[in-house]
């Protein structure tokens, strides 16, 4: 079988804790187009997973029911990263940690997304900047 490479601009990040501890790396497609339309997509389900776990502090329940709805909401979140990351992103930043568990007074996942969501974007956007420079050098005849 003959393999073909196909050449992409993947761009990896390490992603640490405050300890300065490697928790992975994730891999973004830089040349992804549809990556933000994912990102805007998912972070409604997430926003809405969100404010359904601040509305749990105000209620009465059993411990274990609190649990089990945390872990529900928990799922759903990773569900929705991985479909923004377009694979299984939430095993390499959470493991087993619970993305909505609190620090710095934000959820896990919110604290992530402010992270890495800006990080992205600008290299996107350099990529974005280097593909048309690279083009109109190919286009400028055209368009005189």
């Amino acid at each position: 079988m003959e393999k073909i490479k196909v050449s992409g601009k993947v761009k990896e990040y390490m992603i640490v804790n405050e300890k300065d501890e490697e928790l992975g790396v994730i891999r973004v497609n830089v040349t992804d187009f549809e990556f933000f339309n994912r990102v805007k997509q998912a972070e409604v389900h997430i926003m809405d997973v969100v404010n359904r776990f601040k509305e749990l502090h105000g209620q009465q329940m059993k411990t274990e029911e609190m649990f089990a709805k945390l872990s529900e909401l928990d799922k759903e979140v990773k569900e929705q990263l991985n479909y923004m990351f377009d694979y299984d992103v939430s095993s390499v930043v959470f493991g087993n940690t619970n993305c909505l568990s609190i620090g710095d007074g934000l959820p896990f996942v919110t604290r992530f997304l402010q992270s890495i969501i800006p990080a992205i974007k600008r290299d996107l956007e350099k990529e974005s900047r280097q593909s048309r420079q690279k083009m109109s050098k190919y286009t400028k005849r055209y368009h005189k």
